[in-house]
């Protein structure tokens, strides 16, 4: 990637004789120096318009030693951890990105974030139909469902995970709860042009209280009243996510 500079096209041009993407190679490393003045490592050209866009790199970017000059621009230029400690990525200086508003989310995405929580890497493509929600009254759970599709032209699995909402009530009752809990997941293998329905069982009286907050004053798990959104998906991020329903309780 080192030929690749933000300006020059007639790098760009022989770069696509890499065969970083047709090998399957697992990573790729941005070198130590700077090209026309940008280093490798925060050029968002050869990490993320060539690399992953032109090419369909799915692996990740790792850089040299200490060849991150940067924190929020190497995040947002592709590069996926730092080496061979964190410096740049260290906590204090992601801390003061995120207090300063480096990191806001666009499109759904955190632009520093490369792989969101339940993000997966995969040779070949998939989709997902509109979830929906169903309340088994039998059973007393739920049930949000979706239809995985692999677009691809590859074998490949893919795992579709379930997120729940609290209601602010919950807040309230004990700890701060965050934006979304992961309650449920499945992974489907699926061969190209093949599709299978996907049913992610939500029950109230798991052991892992799916709905249920710790209530520190009563010493108990308790249900807080309101609304809980289900989300089905493939990460925890919001570009990831489509609402399978509300839990009124």
């Amino acid at each position: 990637m080192r030929a690749c500079s933000p300006a020059a096209s007639a790098a760009r041009a022989s770069c696509r004789s890499s065969r970083a993407a047709s090998c399957k190679a697992a990573s790729v490393m941005c070198a130590y120096n700077a090209v026309d003045g940008t280093g490798s490592c925060e050029s968002k050209e050869p990490l993320t318009d060539v690399l992953r866009t032109d090419w369909g790199f799915s692996g990740y970017v790792r850089p040299d030693f200490f060849a991150a000059k940067t924190t929020v621009a190497a995040m947002k230029a592709g590069m996926d951890h730092e080496m061979p400690q964190p410096i740049q990525w260290s906590p204090s200086r992601i801390e003061e990105a995120l207090a300063k508003g480096a990191c806001a989310a666009v499109d759904g995405r955190n632009p520093c974030v490369a792989f969101p929580f339940g993000h997966g890497l995969s040779y070949t493509t998939f989709a997902m139909g509109k979830p929906t929600l169903s309340f088994d009254r039998k059973r007393q759970v739920w049930h949000a469902t979706t239809t995985v599709t692999n677009t691809g032209s590859r074998a490949g699995s893919q795992v579709v995970q379930a997120y729940l909402g609290l209601p602010a009530s919950a807040s309230q009752a004990g700890a701060p709860q965050p934006p979304k809990r992961l309650v449920g997941f499945q992974k489907v293998e699926l061969a190209p042009g093949h599709s299978k329905r996907v049913a992610i069982t939500i029950d109230p009286a798991s052991s892992h209280h799916p709905l249920g907050i710790w209530d520190e004053a009563r010493k108990n798990w308790i249900t807080p009243a309101g609304q809980f959104t289900v989300w089905l998906g493939t990460s925890s991020a919001a570009g990831d996510l489509a609402v399978s329903g509300i839990i009124q309780r």
